[in-house]
């Protein structure tokens, strides 16, 4: 007779799901909530990241088609200190170093001096963008062609509303 008892305490359904199922039910929505959170949290990281890198604007848009100055017109040159950057490790024991002369080239010389103004910002920008490279993305002519619009793009942004003509390297050295 006492096993009868037990048996009736077994056999009464209970409300709501079993424990063991509300256990992993429990798991399952926290990591949901864990996962989504942590995927966020990365989207915006690499959204503020990737919002300051010129480089989508400098591979999707074409060359600027270089302006010719009028008769007896000349082109105002500028001339921005030497860029010294060590550039991303891609693989390679010790990280490359890029030294780096550029001139902008303008079609009027009163935008020399808003140059000089944005010299700072310019400059800053012009590291930034090679720190993020490696040996490999400046290597060629492809390289050569995708520094070159970067750093016309870095200018011209500067130098807002006013525009460069194009940007000349006169030395390029990566050791």
């Amino acid at each position: 007779m006492s096993k009868t008892p037990q048996n009736k305490k077994r056999e009464q359904p209970t409300k709501g799901a079993p424990r063991s199922e509300n256990k992993l039910v429990t798991i399952i929505v926290v990591t949901a909530f864990i996962a989504t959170v942590v995927s966020a949290s990365a989207v915006l990281v690499l959204q503020r990241f990737f919002k300051a890198d010129p480089t989508p604007v400098a591979q999707t848009l074409p060359p600027p088609t270089p302006v010719q100055p009028k008769a007896g017109q000349k082109f105002a040159y500028f001339d921005f200190p030497k860029l010294t950057v060590f550039l991303k490790k891609n693989g390679s024991r010790q990280p490359a170093l890029a030294n780096i002369r550029v001139t902008a080239e303008f079609i009027d010389a009163a935008l020399l001096p808003v140059t000089k103004t944005a010299q700072p910002r310019i400059v800053d920008a012009m590291q930034a963008f090679l720190r993020d490279r490696s040996r490999e993305d400046l290597d060629g002519r492809t390289g050569t062609e995708t520094l070159r619009q970067a750093f016309l793009d870095i200018v011209n942004n500067a130098i807002e509303p006013h525009q460069a003509n194009a940007v000349l390297f006169k030395e390029i050295v990566i050791q």
